[in-house]
């Protein structure tokens, strides 16, 4: 059962093993001289080495760690069979090769009979591996060991005859009556079973003395034989690798043998560690992920569970696979695990792969987060604020598609009642709760938002994104919060709009409006006792207070106000908005004041209109009788104040008045 040169009988042609034993007595000394000057150019890392624990019992018995058509697409990656060189084989007449439509059929295509049936291979190495419960991993291992199969592109008949050198001692032909890949298959796999299951060995666990090479002469070791898998190899192949064979991969030594070394640096290459094993769903996504072979590499750990869950995970050369009942199964990359899984009971067990979202950003989902991978770095954050981003990702407006990449992970702030979490990025931040939602605050909206002390300021929070109304004149930008509105564009700036004014502001259509764009924030003003706000607009201003009310402050009524000395003058707080009279005869537009109004036309100009003047205006009934429009202030002269109107003038001398028309 063992081959000292890779036991590949295709290389040794129909040269029967006795032969070769005696060869290579012929040819040792040279063997030894030219091993000294092999160059290590394979040289393969043989550290974790243990000649007494090659593989383990769970790893050998770990008959569902592949499927047939995990065996089948195995198979075919390795070898597809697409040798077209058929005319070496007229080069061995005493060998049989399968040829068919001008190429090589090898294991991978090859079908065997059996009761009447086709069967492939694969099917084969399954049904051997689930009859004795033994690894098909192990199997296909021992094939390419033995004779090359799994990777030979034009194997012949010897090869599939004694497929696994069972039958075959080092001394004699091989016996018959094992003959057939299928016969071999199940053979090798019954008498690794006998061993697990305590059959006899004559390498049984514990120690003993192992030689190097079947001559005796060539010395050997007492090795201390640590489970029934490496007992089952030595049973199989008897001999262990001297240190020449360890250090000259894949070459030879004096007086090495091969057999377990090969096997050993297979399955590790191939499969991963032969002294770990990956079980149930762990193991389908690892092997469907190309196993050892695959963007997971191999097994690392073994396997840890919170069976009270269930779920567990993996370590891998790559990465963890994690698995979760309700979940499934997952990768998670060694870069964004090395983040993760410290993590994983704040984040939870992953609920995707790593997917690409086309924006040179991988993310990965988990129960209460996810991870993003960015040229930036790779950051935590919720689903929400993930959503966020990503949304912002797809708006297609330059200006408001500019967050960038996360540059740390989420935080929380426990300023307000609420709270706040947010996620800085490159431009801006995503901020928010479940209260009030996740929202982006970035650029001059968020400086404005920032003066007024954040969310535990005046207006709260956020609840919604920054909105671009490409209809507005100019073009506008704005963002919610709980208590107003920030809006702005590069021209006019960002300001604060909330409140009475604001509701002024609506009333008069925003900035389709007589009022245009706002250019100032809310402002406060002292200088009377009962106190002033007032916000500044392209075309006017928004005044009041809660007394008084707030209104709009504009045009030439406002520099009659102006004049008059606004609220501290003689008219005081205006009461009413300006009102336009299309029941005039020429128009007219007035506001009230506490103590008077403003009244007038473009036509006749704009004027106070209070006190006992205006009193005997109104009773001869305003711009509708015979005065008409007034055309100038009330003026003094001497004790006498008067009014001129277009058809006369009021006077009044503090003890009466009267009119003298034109």
């Amino acid at each position: 059962m063992v081959n000292l040169f890779q036991g590949k009988i295709k290389n040794l042609k129909v040269k029967h093993l006795l032969l070769c034993v005696f060869t290579f007595f012929m040819i040792s000394s040279l063997a030894f001289l030219m091993t000294k000057n092999l160059k290590k150019i394979h040289a393969y890392d043989f550290s974790n080495f243990n000649p007494g624990n090659i593989i383990s019992d769970g790893v050998m018995s770990n008959a569902n760690a592949m499927s047939v058509e995990e065996i089948q697409r195995f198979l075919t990656s390795k070898n597809a069979c697409k040798d077209t060189n058929i005319a070496k084989a007229k080069s061995y007449p005493g060998l049989r090769y399968h040829i068919e439509n001008g190429h090589f059929v090898c294991l991978s295509e090859e079908t065997f009979e059996y009761n009447g049936q086709k069967q492939t291979a694969a099917q084969v190495i399954y049904d051997a591996a689930r009859d004795f419960q033994i690894n098909p991993q192990v199997l296909i291992v021992l094939l390419e060991k033995e004779q090359g199969l799994i990777t030979d592109t034009w194997p012949n008949h010897i090869q599939y005859r004694s497929a696994t050198g069972f039958g075959c001692p080092d001394t004699a032909e091989c016996d018959s009556k094992y003959y057939g890949f299928r016969n071999q298959v199940r053979n090798a796999a019954s008498m690794f079973r006998s061993v697990l299951s305590g059959g006899w060995t004559n390498y049984p666990v514990g120690k003993n003395y192992v030689q190097y090479h079947p001559n005796p002469n060539c010395g050997g070791s007492v090795i201390n034989i640590e489970n029934r898998a490496t007992s089952a190899l030595y049973r199989y192949t008897p001999y262990q690798p001297n240190v020449g064979a360890l250090a000259n991969y894949p070459g030879t030594s004096y007086c090495g043998a091969y057999g377990n070394r090969n096997f050993y640096v297979t399955f590790r290459q191939w499969f991963g560690s032969p002294n770990l094993f990956v079980l149930g769903d762990m193991n389908h996504y690892w092997q469907t992920h190309g196993g050892s072979a695959g963007e997971i590499g191999p097994v690392m750990e073994n396997e840890y569970c919170d069976h009270s869950v269930p779920k567990c995970f993996q370590t891998f050369q790559n990465g963890r696979i994690y698995w979760k009942r309700q979940n499934g199964t997952f990768f998670v990359k060694g870069d964004i695990d090395n983040i993760y899984h410290d993590k994983r009971n704040e984040l939870g067990y992953p609920l995707t792969d790593l997917i690409t979202t086309g924006y040179d950003v991988y993310v990965q989902k988990f129960e209460n987060g996810v991870v993003m991978k960015t040229p930036q770095g790779i950051y935590q954050t919720n689903n929400q604020i993930f959503e966020v981003w990503k949304n912002n990702s797809k708006v297609e407006d330059p200006v408001v598609k500019k967050l960038g990449f996360p540059t740390s992970d989420i935080k929380f702030s426990n300023n307000s009642k609420e709270g706040l979490y947010y996620q800085e990025y490159q431009n801006g931040v995503i901020v928010g709760n479940d209260k009030y939602g996740y929202h982006v605050s970035m650029g001059e909206i968020r400086k404005v938002w920032e003066k007024y002390g954040f969310e535990t300021g005046i207006l709260g929070f956020p609840t919604s994104g920054i909105i671009h109304n490409f209809n507005s004149p100019e073009g506008i930008f704005y963002q919610e919060y709980q208590n107003g509105v920030i809006v702005g564009n590069d021209k006019y700036g960002y300001h604060l709009s909330m409140g009475e004014t604001r509701k002024v502001w609506e009333k008069n259509d925003f900035e389709f409006g007589k009022l245009g764009f706002p250019t100032s924030d809310i402002k406060f003003s002292n200088n009377s006792k009962e106190g002033l706000y007032y916000q500044e607009y392209q075309n006017g201003v928004i005044v009041g207070n809660d007394k008084y009310g707030y209104h709009v402050s504009m045009g030439e009524i406002r520099k009659v106000w102006e004049k008059y000395g606004f609220e501290t003058g003689i008219l005081g707080f205006p009461t009413s908005g300006i009102i336009h009279n299309f029941n005039s005869p020429e128009g007219i537009f007035y506001q009230e004041y506490q103590n008077g109004v403003i009244v007038g036309n473009d036509k006749y100009g704009y004027h106070l209109s209070m006190g006992e003047t205006r009193k005997v205006w109104e009773k001869n009934d305003f711009e509708f009788g015979k005065l008409g429009f007034p055309t100038s202030d009330i003026k003094r002269d001497g004790k006498t104040e008067y009014q001129i109107y277009q058809h006369g003038t009021i006077y009044f001398d503090q003890t009466r008045s009267w009119v003298v028309e034109k």
